[in-house]
């Protein structure tokens, strides 16, 4: 005999949960109402319990409207369809109700048998098609370690959508029927490990052993990789009272040592709070992971218990950092700069939980584009990926601990307070464009392209070039272009135009007109004063 599909209907009028539940002949067509509810409250408890394919829902209720439902159901029940029962009146209530995940709607004062016929033959592909995507995997007895950790990675991923999902989670995880209590577990094993003489690493193996001596004795445990190296271990009871967090937090410092001590091998995991349901599992391992996290913080070997909810991170300020490292390398202060760095990061450490690693990583790489003369980094130039292998903006954020990091920033500072010591620019960009420009008087570099050269925004290209050679680039290239025209002139027998073509102002007396305003002097009296010739 074919499996019904399940329908719930739930309005706060009688008669309409009784005229629709009276239309048609439900099972004719492949479905069945398995119950009906005056509102949304209600409603919620029969569908954690029946888990409905189809809810038909009102939207103005007591107690519990129909939006707060539609926002339960895609949050909880992803693949069950909603379809609003609606009056006349309810076009803008309707609409929103279907951007919050409603997939369709009726109107009750029209709505007819054939309607309603309809209606459902559309449902019932629709959910034929939904469950094709993962129907042959949970109809499928086979259950290959590459099969189970994609369906885990998957769920982890997007959470668990749909009735389908939830039987593929307990055909893999049988045990997990009888538990109401769970608590998940994410670790990263450090990567060491000696391979066999054979060639086989047997370290993965030796780990599970060690996993299993010591959670083989609770109801469940699962030991899964949904994306290797981070592993998940999901431990259940089947009373809340055994849920004991001292206990497994005691256990993961005895799986440290035994680890350490047998494979050379660490592990950092973080453990989360007791939650009811497996349905729960995706949104309390994504708090997991999040806390394993701070084990850049807390160095390597942590064990870390996971807050309730999120944590709001805070953005790090770097302001006076910048200010006092910059103070710092213009003395040539090599301990007033170690001990700036020291200072923030100490302070940094003892907020740690207030930050993330990336947004400490991303304030470091800012730093250093602020003191070396890159200009502020944007938000797209500071992620990661985008960063080359060869410079310190790519060893911050391949940093393994706070302590790392702090490492490599001093590194960096001390390396432009090597250079300033020697005299030179501390920015070699701006050396090479004044090299350039001498060699090129005869163009007319613009500041954007300037910039551009230099791999700074305008505005810090202005402020570091003035503070590096003394004059603005504007000033900066007149001189050069003055210079090198009072040289020709004195030099040969150029004709001024001519030696106006040679520095870039093709207009003769455009040329006078800027080198009598540099010199004070027009170019035909510069060339008869032979005081003036160098």
């Amino acid at each position: 005999m074919r499996e019904l599909l399940k329908v719930l209907i739930v309005d706060d009028e009688l008669m309409v949960r009784v005229g629709l539940s009276a239309t048609i002949r439900w099972e004719e067509y492949g479905f069945q109402v398995i119950g009906a509810c005056e509102n949304g409250r209600q409603a919620i408890s029969e569908i954690d319990r029946c888990l409905p394919d189809v809810i038909f829902t009102d939207l103005k209720m007591p107690d519990m409207d129909g939006f707060e439902l539609i926002r339960y159901i895609r949050e909880n029940h992803f693949a069950t369809k909603i379809i609003v029962l609606s009056c006349l009146d309810e076009v803008e209530a309707v609409k929103n109700a279907m951007k919050m995940g409603a997939d369709d709607y009726i109107l009750k004062l029209s709505l007819s048998a054939d309607g309603l016929k309809k209606l459902l033959g559309q449902l019932k592909e629709t959910i034929a098609q939904d469950k094709s995507q993962t129907g042959s995997e949970a109809e499928s007895s086979e259950k290959s370690p590459e099969k189970i950790r994609q369906f885990y990675s998957r769920i982890l991923q997007n959470g668990i959508r749909s009735q389908q999902e939830e039987k593929l989670f307990l055909q893999y995880s049988p045990r997990a029927r009888v538990c109401s209590q769970f608590i998940v577990c994410c670790c990263v094993m450090d990567a060491a490990s000696v391979p066999e003489p054979e060639g086989k690493d047997l370290t993965p193996c030796a780990i599970d052993n060690i996993l299993e001596e010591f959670f083989q004795e609770l109801p469940f445990y699962e030991n899964r990789q949904p994306v290797p190296p981070e592993r998940m271990i999901l431990l259940g009871f089947p009373d809340c009272r055994c849920a004991n967090l001292e206990t497994i937090l005691q256990y993961w410092h005895k799986i440290n040592s035994v680890l350490k001590t047998h494979l050379n091998i660490t592990c950092s995991c973080a453990v989360s709070q007791p939650f009811e349901h497996f349905r729960q599992l995706p949104k309390v391992y994504a708090l997991a992971r999040e806390r394993l996290s701070d084990c850049f913080f807390t160095g390597k070997e942590s064990i870390l218990l996971c807050p309730v909810e999120s944590v709001p991170k805070k953005k790090v300020v770097v302001s006076s950092l910048v200010i006092s490292l910059q103070s710092m390398i213009d003395n040539r202060n090599r301990e007033g700069a170690a001990a700036a760095v020291r200072e923030w990061f100490q302070k940094v450490g003892k907020e740690s939980q207030m930050y993330s690693q990336y947004s400490i990583k991303a304030a470091v790489s800012g730093v250093w584009a602020l003191i070396s003369g890159y200009g502020p980094l944007s938000e797209e130039e500071s992620k990661p990926e985008l960063l080359g292998e060869n410079d310190y903006f790519f060893s911050f954020f391949h940093a393994e601990d706070l302590e790392q990091l702090a490492q490599i920033l001093l590194q960096a500072v001390d390396s432009l307070i090597e250079i300033a010591a020697c005299g030179q620019t501390t920015h070699p960009e701006i050396a090479t464009l004044k090299r350039y420009i001498a060699e090129h008087a005869e163009e007319e570099i613009s500041l954007a392209e300037a910039a551009n050269r230099c791999c700074l925004n305008k505005t810090y290209f202005c402020s570091l070039f003035k503070k590096e050679v003394g004059e603005t680039y504007n000033e900066y290239c007149e001189r050069i272009k003055m210079e090198r025209a009072r040289v020709l002139l004195l030099s040969n027998n150029c004709k001024v135009y001519e030696v106006g073509l040679r520095v870039g102002i093709p207009n003769e007396s455009y040329f006078s007109r800027r080198f009598k305003k540099y010199f004070g002097i027009s170019p035909g009296q510069m060339r008869q004063n032979r005081e003036l010739r160098i």
